[in-house]
Formats: C-alpha cells, structure tokens, sequence
C-alpha cells in the first residue's frame, strides 16, 4: 500500500496557520481584559457625550475648573479627536462596555492582520511571511492597544503604507487628480480621528521624494489639503508643536523612553525581534548592493526599491525606543519594509510557495477576525466588562466617587489625574476636577503645579493657597495625603483602600464634615 507524501513545508505551513489561529484567540482574550483599563477612555467617552448633547463642539473645556480660571494659560481649546470621541461616546450608548471590547479589538485586528492579508493579495507576495511579520507586529505593539483615538491611526497608517507599496511598484492608470482628491478625503477623516495623521504624512513625504513616483507627490499634496478640513483648520497644525513637544510630556509614562531592562523582557521581545531583523536587513542589502557593484559595475536597483522602506523602519524603530507609545506605529511602519522586501525576491521565494506559502485561501482570510470576537467573548463572559474598568495598574474609587456625586464638598478640588478621567464620565459638566490626563490641553503651567502639589515638591504649599484649594482626591499613597493628613488645617473625610478625600476646615464647610461622613 502507498503511504501518503507529506511535504514538509506543507507541514510548517499548516503548523503556523494553527499557532497563528491559536494567537489570535488570545489576543482577542487579553484585549477583552485591557482594552477599557485606560482611564482616558472615561473622558473621550464623556466628550463625545457633550458633543451629542450641545450638537456643538466646546468652546472651553466643559469638565475642569482650572482651564477657565484666571491661572490658566491662555491657549486656544482644541478638541482635536472630537471625532473618534463622538464614534466611542455613540458605541458606549448602544452597546455599552462590551461594545467598546468589541470594536476596539476588531478595529485592531483589522489593522494589523486583516489588511496586512489583503496587502498579500494585492501585492502577489506570500500570505504566510506576511501573516508571519503581521503576528510579530500585534505581538510588539500589544502592550499598548486601549480603546481610544490611536486604534484609529493604527487602520489609516495600516491602509496607507499597503496603497503606497502598491503605488510604488505599479504605474499607476487614474489620472494624478484622482490621488490627491483620494488622498484630500482619506486625510480629512483621519486628521478628526487621532493627530497620528502627521506619521501617515512623513510616510508619504519620504516615498515620494525616495521614488520620484508623481502619483505619491499628488498624494502627500492632497494629504496636506485634507489634513486641514478640521473644524479648526490651521489651528490644528499650530496646536501640534505644543501637543508633541510640551514641558508636561516628561510626566507622561506613556512617553517614557524604554529602558534596557524592558527590551530584555518578554513583553518587548517582539518589539526587539522587529529591530534585530531592521539591522540585519540593512548589513544584508548593504552587503549585496557591494556585491552587485563588484560583479556588475552598477548597484541593483531592486534593493534600492526597500531600502527607503528599511530606513523609514529603522528610524521609527529609534522614535519608538525613545517614547514607547510609538512602538505600535513602529510595528506598523515595519510592514512596508517587508511588503517591499518581498516584492524584490518575489522569483526567489516563489520556488518556496508551490508548498506551503500558497495553503491561505481567501476563505480564511476572515478567521483570524472571528477568532478575535470569540476570545474577547471569553473575556468579557469571565470578567465582568465595565468603564471605567480596574485593573492591577488602576483601581476605580467607586465608593468615593458615590460620595462625591452625593455630597460634593464645597470649594476648588485638587485630584489625581486618573481620578480625573472617571469623574468626568460619572459627572460630566458638574466633575469640574483640577486636571486629567489630558495634559496637553492644560498646558504646561497647570500640569507642572499639580505634579509639585502632588508630590510636595517646591512651594507645594503657597500653590495650594494661590489656587484656593478646598478639598483634595487622591490614592492613600500619594504624599500630599500624609502631608495633609497631619496639618490640623485639613480633615480626612473619606478613606478606604482606594481613595481619600480631605477637606480644608472652614466655618462654612463645618457644618458639612457631619454630612459628608
């Protein structure tokens, strides 16, 4: 009896596609449990909330004190993700928190798999390497996929550099006209959605000027038209230097750069394996660029075809190992360079693809969505879904937060950031807090005194009194508690394991203290 022929590489081929069927049930486990873990998703969903109720967008900010007091500085409010605020503020009034599981992990899987396999497609290059190089690149910027505006910049930045590869290798037939007005449309929703726009704009600039291809110019040209069909228009480009370079960034973890100990982890390893291969392939196309001017008198112009999309890459890559909220965009950049580089040795690994590389059919392009839904099913079946959600990292203060709604104490508030965020969600208009993490909008004053009150640092005490501080919020370890807590000019009203509230002593709010206990 003839035993049957097993290929090898069909072997491996169909080994990955379980391991990677398997990953994405993972993922989509994983982002139903941290998706709502960002207290910043509290004041998006709050201002999309105020959007539909005003039909209108703020003039000033509607939830703090301190951004219309006379210590404010005096700069323009821009609501620049009003538009992402509205979609999320809509998903969490038809659908609650699990809809925003849903769609956040959707839009994610989307980004980073689903388009990168449709890219494969498109491009004729092997579904399998591709889906290989997309596994690595949600794996890298899995750290950091919470339900707000960049899960936005993820799809558009996904989109952008398939379209660009595929313009770069292709003439092109639609008149020039047609890329500007396309590209005049595709950036006037992202520049409403999230400022991460900008990178979509330098990936445009760098890949017409590196192929001199009139189809990318007329693109990056109607780019820069749509970036402005804001509701702020030029305003938006003159917030931006103060959104991305402010003094307050430094206080931001998000904007932390990572450490060596990080990369040595395993929640950076993908991360790590992204820039390893950026290095490689940058000595390998070095390495045979030399080669071919020895042998042929001339470099190869094919290697030349990736080799922007390597140096665009590498340098995302150091952008990322200096603010890691970067990295995702890192990993997504990294994706041109492999599109690219597999176009270039197309004929070389098409001998390899008669086995394994050609087993992905369109059918099963949608599996790895499905898989995604059902592991944030999991998720949300097991761990109950709410906003805003506790996690190890951030623990709401419901008991505190109930107190507060029920009897505000009297006078200006100082609060921690992240408390901030969910007062804002459960009061609205009425949280009137000091600062949230919305610390570009309050300027580098205000954030600057709040970290020196904070952490008593400075003349912690004379800007207490400057802004006529009456009652304070904060977790029990912060040292402005313990400081507080042993003044006899302010009294402890509140105290759990979460939170404490104290309260300045006065004869006017004497008479609450018994109330508010």
């Amino acid at each position: 009896m003839k035993q049957p022929n097993f290929e090898l590489s069909k072997i491996i081929g169909w080994a990955f596609i379980v391991c990677f069927c398997i990953a994405n049930l993972y993922f989509g486990f994983m982002s139903g449990q941290t998706a709502l873990s960002d207290p910043d998703t509290c004041w998006l969903v709050a201002l999309g909330q105020h959007i539909y109720q005003h039909a209108s967008l703020p003039a000033v900010d509607p939830f703090s004190w301190t951004l219309t007091s006379e210590l404010a500085d005096r700069q323009p409010y821009i609501a620049y993700q009003w538009l992402s605020a509205l979609i999320l503020a809509a998903i969490n009034k038809i659908g609650g928190a699990s809809a925003l599981l849903y769609f956040t992990a959707i839009t994610i899987v989307i980004s980073f798999i689903m388009v990168p396999l449709a890219a494969a497609k498109v491009l004729r290059i092997s579904p399998l390497l591709v889906a290989l190089a997309a596994s690595v690149a949600i794996s890298a910027g899995s750290f950091h996929f919470p339900c707000r505006p960049e899960i936005f910049s993820y799809f558009f930045l996904s989109v952008l550099i398939a379209t660009v590869v595929k313009i770069g290798e292709s003439k092109g037939n639609l008149p020039f006209f047609a890329y500007g007005f396309s590209a005049t449309l595709f950036f006037a929703i992202w520049a409403n959605l999230h400022t991460g726009f900008v990178i979509g704009l330098i990936v445009l600039a760098v890949a017409s000027l590196t192929t001199c291809r009139l189809q990318l110019l007329a693109s990056l040209l109607g780019g820069l038209v749509g970036s402005m069909i804001t509701p702020y228009g030029v305003n938006l480009w003159q917030y931006l230097p103060h959104l991305f370079f402010s003094q307050a960034n430094k206080y931001n973890l998000e904007l932390f750069p990572l450490t060596a100990y990080e990369l040595w982890s395993f929640d950076f390893l993908a991360f790590d394996i992204i820039g390893l291969t950026l290095l490689v392939g940058l000595i390998l196309d070095i390495t045979m660029q030399v080669n071919h001017k020895i042998k042929h008198q001339r470099f190869s112009p094919q290697i030349f075809n990736h080799l922007p999309w390597l140096i665009l890459s590498l340098t995302s890559f150091f952008v990322a190992l200096q603010s890691r909220r970067m990295v995702p965009f890192a990993a997504l950049t990294a994706m041109g360079f492999v599109y690219q580089f597999l176009i270039t040795h197309r004929e070389f690994l098409s001998k390899w693809s008669q086995g394994s590389l050609q087993t992905i059919k369109r059918r099963y392009y949608l599996i790895p969505l499905l898989l995604a839904i059902m592991g944030v099913n999991t998720a949300i079946s097991l761990f109950q879904a709410a906003l805003p959600s506790s996690t190890f990292g951030f623990v709401v203060p419901k008991a505190a937060l109930e107190l507060i709604t029920k009897t505000r104490p009297e006078g200006r508030l100082l609060n921690d950031p992240q408390y901030g965020d969910v007062m804002v969600l459960a009061d609205g208009e009425k949280a009137q807090v000091f600062i949230d993490t919305r610390f570009d909008v309050y300027g580098d004053k205000i954030t600057l005194d709040y970290w020196q009150m904070a952490n008593c640092h400075g003349p912690w005490q004379k800007l207490l009194e400057q802004y006529q501080i009456g009652w304070v919020f904060f977790p029990p370890r912060a040292p402005i508690v313990s400081k507080l807590a042993h003044d006899s000019a302010w009294q402890t009203v509140f105290k759990d394991e979460n939170a404490v509230i104290l309260v300045k002593r006065s004869k006017q709010s004497s008479g609450q203290f018994e109330q508010f206990k």
